[in-house]
């Protein structure tokens, strides 16, 4: 009877991407050694030899094994010794060891070996295609469990790094929230508002800073929701200011305008409206994106200041000259005074009504005085002068000089050349003493500016 040969499969190819094993072969016998290695040649696995104990636990010092193919029988160390102290080592107690023997073949010593953790025994002569399938499987799992080690570190590490990414998102918005809130403390604290609006009439707001309650006494709500009502609160005078800053921006891309604008407590307050000229993104279509300030109290100030200097100039005027002259130089001088007081209370109200009523008062009264004397043409200068609460006693040539100041004060303070000219026509006529002729022309431009 004839046996039938084992039927011997070639090894899979190991794939090109695929990390190599080493294994370490360890027998004193060289012979022995190279017919393993020439058994194990094929697996594609990179073999590493030993020719004692010592030598292998020196090369387990520094290098990971899939597998260890150990000789039992050898002088010094022998498989028994070098395998104990494998398995004290913590980096190498879990790798598998082979023993190898041609000498130890009974129950005892194969219980001894694997009483001294060895996971299999072969004995020599080694069948190639034997050793080749066992060091195999050992193998695969080594690199299995490689693998597998790998992703649960790289799993691991995604893991600490997701939660560190997560925490440093948190802080982010932690620090965006905070950075927020004393942001729209900031604005709040601030006489600013910032807003953002569509370029082309109404105007209609898009978004309003919470400091426009404030300002103006609404909510921002009230801008937001109804498209008409910011424009809609402009002074009526004062919309075509509006109009002609948004053509500036079309032009310039920002702009810079002053307003009178209706609050809810029914007042209006100056406000300076900046703002630059960009685009929606989404849409394409022109936004605004500007502040108001609110400019009341300076321009009260700045009216303030230039009705001081009108009176300062008029407090010239009347600083304690004597009675010098004649009675009919006198009346001239007094005469024209008057007129310049009147022509700048007109300019300081700016109201032409006014100033047109006063000069009709004025040349009623200088008609009376012709009759009167110089009695009627000193109560004319008192009364008119009564209005700015002053006293007055001229003579001509300084009603001249002071009308001259006066003249120059009005300019100063509110660039009204017309105003200029008819102060320049009363010291005209205090020269040639035809007051009645001034008075004339002055009613008859006041009335033309009414």
């Amino acid at each position: 009877m004839t046996s039938t040969p084992a039927v011997q499969f070639p090894p899979e190819p190991v794939p090109v991407d695929r990390p190599r094993a080493k294994v370490l072969i360890v027998d004193d016998d060289e012979r022995n050694a190279f017919a393993a290695t020439q058994a194990l040649e094929e697996l594609g696995q990179e073999l590493v030899v030993a020719r004692s104990g010592p030598e292998a636990l020196r090369k387990l010092l520094h290098d990971d094994f899939a597998v260890i193919l150990l000789d039992l029988h050898m002088p010094g160390m022998d498989g028994y010794e070098t395998a104990a102290l494998i398995r004290e080592r913590r980096r190498t107690r879990d790798v598998p060891i082979v023993f190898l023997t041609a000498v130890f073949r009974d129950e005892g010593h194969i219980f001894k070996a694997y009483s001294a953790g060895a996971v299999d025994v072969v004995f020599k002569p080694v069948d190639p295609f034997i050793l080749r399938s066992k060091v195999q499987v050992l193998v695969d799992l080594h690199l299995k469990r490689v693998e597998l080690a790998n992703e649960l570190e790289m799993r691991q590490r995604l893991l600490e790094e997701n939660a560190r990414v997560q925490a440093e998102k948190l802080e982010a918005e932690r620090s965006l929230q905070a950075s927020l809130r004393r942001q729209q403390a900031i604005q709040r604290a601030l006489p600013i508002v910032f807003y953002s609006r569509m370029a082309d009439p109404p105007y209609a707001a898009l978004s309003v800073s919470d400091s426009i309650k404030g300002l103006t006494g609404y909510e921002a709500a009230d801008f937001t929701e109804d498209p008409d009502f910011g424009y809609g609160q402009v002074h009526p005078d004062d919309q075509h200011i509006v109009a002609r800053a948004q053509e500036e921006a079309r032009r310039a891309g920002s702009y810079t305008c002053e307003y009178r604008w209706l609050c809810a407590d029914g007042t209006y307050k100056s406000l300076i409206d900046q703002g630059i000229l960009s685009e929606d993104p989404d849409t394409g279509a022109a936004v605004v994106f500007g502040t108001l300030l609110d400019n009341t109290e300076r321009r009260a100030l700045e009216e303030a200041l230039g009705h001081a200097r009108k009176m300062e100039t008029v407090g010239q005027l009347t600083g304690g000259a004597g009675q010098a002259g004649g009675a009919g130089e006198d009346r001239q001088a007094q005469a024209a005074l008057v007129l310049g007081v009147q022509v700048a209370g007109g300019v300081e109200h700016r109201r032409a009504r006014d100033r047109a009523a006063l000069l009709e008062q004025v040349q009623g009264r200088a008609d009376r005085t012709t009759a009167d004397g110089d009695d009627q043409a000193a109560l004319l200068t008192s009364e008119g002068l009564g209005r700015q609460g002053l006293q007055v006693g001229l003579g001509a040539d300084r009603a001249e000089h002071g009308l001259e100041q006066l003249g120059r004060g009005l300019v100063a303070a509110d660039q009204d050349r017309g105003a200029l000219g008819l102060v320049g026509q009363a010291a005209h006529a205090v020269q040639g003493g035809d007051h009645r002729l001034l008075l004339d022309r002055l009613a008859g431009e006041a009335q033309g500016a009414h």
